[in-house]
């Protein structure tokens, strides 16, 4: 009997330098090598794709609100949006230096409520299974888009402008 495939993804700003995105990689890998049993019982075949979103055109495109994002089918796996400082990622756009506020990419919540800057292996486990079994009506709603749109078109905004700075010579003397 053929699987039915279940499409997972991580969308991420950094997968190098932010040890936020890097961790929750390895965490989302040790979460679906946990539910491999859960998953080949009911006939699911876990596909993960990861997207390293490059532009603020790519993050328009694919509905990108904060990173890193984790989504099973399309749909957001933690759709309440919670958010914290990121110095890696903050180093990245420069954001602090030319906004004078720092970055910040999505926090998790454990069963206790406690934020983690990363998922434990059973947050995510706990969040996938709650996704699969989800309402997709009410999690459509809840997924609308809010202004952690903004905060992705900041970051490419800001890396731009320091990236500018930074270069060997203001674009007006090059021209």
């Amino acid at each position: 009997m053929s699987k039915k495939p279940l499409h997972i993804e991580l969308l991420y700003l950094d997968g190098s330098t932010c040890r936020r995105c890097a961790s929750v990689r390895d965490v989302l890998g040790a979460a679906l090598e946990a539910l491999g049993p859960t998953f080949d019982a009911l006939g699911l075949e876990p596909q993960l794709r990861e997207t390293h979103i490059t532009s603020a055109a790519q993050a328009r495109a694919a509905g990108f609100e904060l990173s890193p994002t984790i989504r099973l089918d399309g749909h957001d796996i933690a759709p309440a949006r919670h958010s914290s400082s990121c110095s890696d990622c903050d180093a990245l756009c420069g954001c602090s230096a030319v906004e004078g506020e720092p970055f910040a990419c999505r926090s998790w919540h454990d069963a206790q409520g406690r934020p983690l800057d990363v998922p434990t292996t059973a947050v995510v486990v706990d969040a996938l299974l709650r996704a699969l079994y989800a309402d997709r009506d009410a999690s459509a709603a809840a997924t609308q888009p809010v202004a952690e749109a903004a905060r992705v078109a900041r970051f490419f905004a800001a890396r731009d402008e320091r990236e500018e700075r930074e270069s060997c010579c203001a674009p007006s003397c090059c021209s």
